[in-house]
């Protein structure tokens, strides 16, 4: 999960960042100010509000994260950046969330869940799947839980990985 949302980002940040040149190049500020406005629909924007923090992180992290990624890519190395990076993917949204850690080619910390974790629950658990806690989804659930948003990007920055078990 974590993997293919940082994948997504790149390809989201990409198209994002092509079509944001392209109407900068190509379209008036009134036509822009016209795009902006009719994007700004009021009922999908309380919509979105009123979905689950989960939700909203995960469906604008392509967008917000995957753009500012592609802007630090083009920065770095231009669009031979961009170009290489679909050939070697970002693996986490660590990676994304800090452009640094992908140059560097800062791996995720493999984590696997223990054996026998459904039995040591007791009666009635089984282990149905598992994912990765990237850190995107712990900054997520941090400010779920009460944590203000800064404390929780500060808290969960740099999460290298982690495990959720499905039971």
């Amino acid at each position: 999960g974590d993997r293919s949302l940082a994948r997504l980002a790149l390809v989201e940040g990409d198209a994002v960042a092509s079509q944001s040149a392209w109407m900068q190049g190509h379209l008036t500020p009134v036509e822009l100010a016209t795009v902006l406005a009719d994007s700004s629909d009021p009922t999908s924007t309380a919509a979105l509000a009123r979905a689950p923090a989960v939700l909203r992180a995960t469906l604008l992290f392509p967008y917000t994260d995957g753009f500012a990624f592609v802007n630090q890519l083009l920065a770095n190395g231009g669009f031979g950046a961009v170009d290489d990076a679909f050939g070697r993917p970002p693996d986490s949204t660590e990676q994304v969330i800090h452009p640094d850690k992908y140059l560097a080619r800062e791996a995720p910390d493999p984590v696997t869940l223990p054996k026998g974790l459904a039995a040591a629950l007791g009666t009635g658990w089984t282990l149905a799947a598992q994912d990765t806690l990237g850190e995107l989804l712990l900054r997520t659930r941090l400010a779920a839980s009460g944590v203000t948003e800064t404390a929780s990007a500060t808290a969960a920055s740099g999460w290298g990985g982690g495990a959720m078990p499905a039971t």
